[in-house]
This record gives structure tokens, sequence and C-alpha cells, in this order.
């Protein structure tokens, strides 16, 4: 999970926001029980709505 957290941040630093967000949303997905999760329901929620999507930003962001 640690690596995919990486990626995702590498791709947010690069403003590739949906890329960022599907590497968040695959922490979440494949380790829920990971420490980075409270990390990667923010940084989805951001980078989601950096990429234009509020829908996908206010669920994410909903929990947190």
């Amino acid at each position: 999970d640690d690596a995919l957290v990486l990626i995702g941040d590498a791709f947010l630093a690069q403003s590739q926001f949906p890329q960022a967000a599907r590497k968040y949303e695959e922490v979440l997905t494949n380790y829920p029980e990971s420490d980075w999760v409270p990390y990667c329901m923010f940084s989805l929620g951001n980078s989601s709505l950096s990429a234009g999507d509020t829908t996908r930003a206010e669920v994410a962001l909903q929990d947190f």
C-alpha cells in the first residue's frame, strides 16, 4: 500500500488528478485496514475535486 500512495502522490504532483485518484482508490479498495486509509480518503477527495469530479470528491470527503 505504501507504493500505491507514493505513486498517487507522484501523479498528484504532476497534476494528473484522475490517475492519482485511481491509486488512492486502489488503496482504499485493496487495503481497507491500512493506516493510509484516512490520507487516501482525503487525497481522493482533493484529487477528484481538482479533476472536476465533484460527485466523487463529495463521496470521498463526506466520511473524512
